[in-house]
């Protein structure tokens, strides 16, 4: 594992390319998503569980089973043919079992709950040490460390900036907890739609997104992914994607232009101040990221190329398979296929037994799937955070996580503060990712290919390099 710097990818820029209360639902009915259930060590919705069903099965046979489980929501998830089921009287476990004895059904799981993991005039721009290292003091407030940087432990924002400051025709999706569309540092750098369209989930009736609309709600099934969260994670990660540079307020986001969709699928707990989601409605998050980029193909009106994702699932014991969690892999695949890189945090399990992804995975960063990108966090001396998870086979790189300034909901903190995890690592290399595509057509593959092998290795990560760094590349 080795750590993003910018430098490097300017450099290929220049020369080689030119308990709580029921959510509400669009059709009146609710889906309890703060109730929980441990299966196999992991937390899941209570009375839930996500299906395929065989091609031949009929809806006869389907109503039977569903009148066995006692099912009283039936809904379609993301674009694979999965439906989400909810039962009045029976466990998780009994569904999964039941189901998965059928011989019409092809895979039965949990709902699976998911947790969040030249230079601009812009007045905090000093305090963004990720952009540019000038030894600045940070606190990490995770762990009350306090300490000045290293000069240069940067990713080296500032050269970049000489060659791109980012495009608007590139959609970066934050699949998160939503973005507020109308922060003052945000608001110019949002996707909007060009037109009216329909998304579709599986045979569900369509939902008409208007003109102008940011991006969609999974958790009420609209297109207002306005961020409603206590934590404001969502749009901190877009702040560092792309807040708005050289406006001569707040920060700037490594692309100062950019389109940012909100994907919003997460919410805070109540009663611990988490923000977490389920996979069904993450699914849903990343299927209208592919929906609305299918629905303006050849206009150019959504071209979403990047996903961040500073998030995954917990496990509460021994770990699963990767099996286990397929229909979020099948989703992360539908991605790839639709040319979008997925690029997703490494986890914050540092200092526990379970910090190595290679042998206690943690999802989606345990798929090791070609489209997906998994990052870990560093701080301003180049060394791993202490709270960062790292996997020699799983995680690819490291960035910037630590006392990360950015934006956040405009009723909260004067509209900024700062964070560290590697909810904070992920969205630079989304960001960086952007930047690139600004001004390289490349394929999936190949701003892959761009961003693994033009990173800075530093002795700190030697140990937990990923196998198909590069030692060479340099800065």
């Amino acid at each position: 594992m080795v750590k993003l710097e910018l430098i490097a990818l300017c450099l290929i820029l220049a020369t080689a390319f030119g308990t709580a209360a029921d959510q509400s639902r669009a059709d009146g009915e609710s889906i309890t998503a703060v109730n929980f259930e441990i299966f196999n060590g992991y937390e899941v919705v209570a009375r839930e569980v996500l299906v395929k069903f065989q091609p031949f099965s009929t809806p006869v046979e389907i109503n039977l089973v569903k009148q066995e489980l006692d099912i009283d929501v039936d809904r379609a998830v993301g674009g694979i043919g999965v439906r989400r089921f909810r039962s009045r009287s029976k466990d998780v476990a009994f569904m999964v079992n039941r189901l998965s004895s059928l011989s019409i059904v092809i895979r039965a799981e949990p709902n699976y709950i998911l947790y969040s993991d030249d230079e601009p005039n812009d007045p905090n721009f000093r305090e963004l040490w990720g952009q540019k290292n000038t030894g600045q003091f940070v606190i990490n407030e995770v762990n009350g460390i306090e300490k000045f940087g290293d000069p240069g432990d940067d990713m080296d924002a500032v050269p970049a900036w000489d060659i791109s400051i980012g495009s608007p025709s590139i959609v970066v999706g934050v699949v998160d907890a939503g973005v507020d569309y109308n922060h003052p540092d945000l608001a110019a750098n949002m996707w909007s739609a060009p037109a009216d369209f329909d998304v579709r989930f599986g045979t569900d009736p369509p939902i008409r997104c208007l003109k102008g609309t940011h991006g969609f709600n999974s958790i009420n099934m609209t297109c207002d992914p306005m961020d409603s969260s206590a934590t404001s994670h969502g749009s901190r990660c877009a702040g560092t994607i792309g807040a708005v540079g050289n406006n001569r307020l707040g920060v700037a986001g490594l692309n100062w232009t950019a389109s940012i969709m909100g994907a919003e699928s997460f919410q805070t707990d109540p009663n611990t101040g988490a923000d977490f989601a389920n996979i069904a409605d993450s699914i849903n998050a990343i299927e209208f990221t592919i929906q609305a980029k299918l629905a303006f193909v050849g206009t150019g009106g959504a071209n979403v190329r990047v996903l961040s994702n500073s998030w995954s699932v917990r496990s509460q014991g021994d770990f699963n398979p990767p099996e286990t969690f397929q229909f979020l892999r099948e989703e992360i695949e539908r991605a790839a296929a639709n040319d979008i890189l997925y690029v997703t945090s490494a986890g914050n399990r540092g200092g526990t037994e379970r910090e190595n992804n290679d042998t206690h995975p943690s999802y989606p960063v345990g798929y090791r799937l070609p489209n997906v990108v998994a990052v870990a966090a560093t701080d301003n001396e180049d060394l791993l955070a202490p709270f960062s998870s790292y996997g020699p086979e799983t995680v690819h790189l490291g960035a910037p996580g630590v006392g990360i300034l950015s934006t956040a909901r405009s009723r909260m903190r004067n509209d900024y503060f700062a964070t560290s995890g590697t909810s904070r690592a992920t969205p630079q290399v989304a960001g960086a990712a952007a930047l690139i595509l600004s001004r390289c057509a490349l394929n999936t593959n190949q701003l892959k290919s761009v961003l693994l092998n033009n990173v800075d290795p530093v002795p700190s990560l030697t140990s937990v390099r990923h196998k198909d760094q590069q030692t060479t590349a340099g800065s």
